[in-house]
């Protein structure tokens, strides 16, 4: 009886110890903010007609503002940056940096400050990215025409997005191409 005892104990212990080790496992996985932004874009539901009615013109201000990305960077570090949409894409060097000014397409997120933190980091051309994943990386959007440079201490972003114009335009009739509307 006791020799059971002992071994139901050992039994329970191993047990135990390998499901916690599971949940754990399980429970730390790398998660960079991109999976943060689709996962709470899966969880959301759609809009009523009053929210959408109410909500009008502050987003169609906030649609206008995404067709534009126009920042000044202030921080250290050298880059340099291309975009014709996603595959017609280049970029070269690091910076850490304080932006403000229009921030550009606001999707995956709602709602983007005009002053925030930028770093970006790495090398970048076409489809291969060997650019470090920061909480802080600018999301330029697959469309987005954009050219940048940060040198030394001063840098600028200047782009657009022909996307965002549809959205902007097809917003006028409750219709919301991006699903960026609050």
């Amino acid at each position: 009886m006791k020799n059971r005892m002992r071994y139901l104990k050992w039994m329970l212990m191993i047990v135990m110890i390998f499901s916690s080790y599971r949940a754990y496992a399980h429970e730390s996985e790398y998660v960079t903010p991109r999976h943060v932004a689709e996962k709470k874009k899966k969880e959301e539901p759609k809009p009523s007609w009053g929210h959408r009615i109410l909500w009008y013109v502050p987003n169609r201000v906030l649609d206008v503002t995404d067709i534009v990305r126009c920042r000044i960077r202030v921080g250290k570090g050298w880059a340099a940056t291309f975009r014709m949409s996603e595959p017609i894409s280049s970029f070269a060097g690091s910076y850490k940096t304080h932006y403000f000014g229009l921030p550009g397409p606001r999707y995956p997120k709602r709602v983007k400050g005009f002053y925030g933190r930028e770093e970006y980091k790495g090398l970048q051309f076409s489809l291969a990215d060997a650019t470090d994943e920061s909480w802080y990386e600018p999301e330029y959007t697959a469309s987005e025409f954009v050219l940048g440079a940060q040198l030394g201490y001063v840098g600028a972003d200047l782009g657009t997005d022909p996307v965002e114009i549809l959205d902007g335009v097809l917003g006028f009739f409750f219709y919301d191409l991006k699903g960026d509307d609050l």
